[in-house]
């Protein structure tokens, strides 16, 4: 599943129409939209990090979000130079009211190029050889907790410039810019799409994991080293049961020093 974040519904729009997403009539703190045959949800946020920090939290649970869940903000931002309708990754967030900054992790082909993007709390028309947006910030900060940096990424189209400021921006055009870049956005969903579902297969619980869990009593810190084992043995020994050579096993501990003696007569084989 790819979560997106929109922060205007001009923004949301072409979108919604070209992925066919439906809204949620139960849905409440925010407009939220999703297509489980696409295997996308958008949200409408609204203006400002704050917005776009809540707005992600907010699908996070609605949806019930998997660790593996990609995550992508679409919206506009200026730039001192580049040309208007430019499509642009952020390969560095700034927050710079807090001075905190995230480094995405863009592990997929794109035609776009990466670049820094500064998030400000009001609008500005004074601009640098950055990209500024006000939503940046807010998205990346929650979505980073709830999923790797591989799978959390800002998608920006350029909006304004110096010689064509945002006070002469409207809907229509603001419209119209993201649908000129649908080819580049479905692109980048494919691939964080392709990348959801290998990251997903590596956090499915290896096999046995449960069994054991259901045989004997393991600690937390057991269950991570259990989780840990077994998904090795299922790498070097696939469809071998390591259960069924646990006759004299009574407990948590034996099981795992002899998961751990296994798999190092392994090691040496290997």
């Amino acid at each position: 599943m790819v979560h997106l974040i929109c922060a205007l519904n001009c923004e949301a729009e072409p979108l919604l129409a070209y992925y066919q997403l439906k809204q949620l009539a139960e849905s409440g703190l925010f407009q939220t939209y999703s297509s489980p045959d696409a295997g996308i949800t958008l949200t409408v946020s609204g203006p400002g990090k704050i917005n776009a920090a809540a707005a992600t939290s907010y699908t996070h649970e609605y949806y019930h979000a998997l660790k593996s869940d990609a995550w992508l903000n679409i919206g506009i931002a200026g730039h001192q130079s580049l040309d208007i309708g430019q499509a642009v990754l952020a390969h560095q967030i700034i927050d710079m009211s807090s001075e905190t900054t995230w480094y995405p992790q863009i592990v997929f082909s794109t035609s776009c190029p990466g670049m820094p993007l500064k998030t400000l709390d009001r609008p500005s028309l004074i601009y640098e050889e950055h990209l500024f947006d006000m939503e940046a910030a807010g998205f990346f900060s929650i979505a980073s907790r709830v999923a790797t940096s591989e799978l959390v990424h800002v998608l920006k189209i350029i909006s304004d410039n110096k010689y064509q400021p945002a006070d002469k921006l409207d809907k229509v055009l603001v419209s119209e810019l993201i649908t000129n870049q649908i080819d580049i956005i479905e692109n980048i969903i494919n691939s964080l799409q392709q990348l959801s579902r290998q990251l997903a297969a590596l956090y499915l619980s290896p096999t046995e994991y449960h069994a054991c869990l259901e045989r004997w009593h393991f600690t937390s810190y057991e269950r991570r080293i259990l989780f840990n084992l077994l998904s090795r043995w299922q790498v070097l020994f696939p469809g071998i049961s390591l259960l069924k050579q646990t006759d004299n096993i009574t407990n948590s501990r034996q099981f795992i020093q002899l998961a751990q003696e296994k798999l190092n007569k392994a090691s040496i084989l290997y």
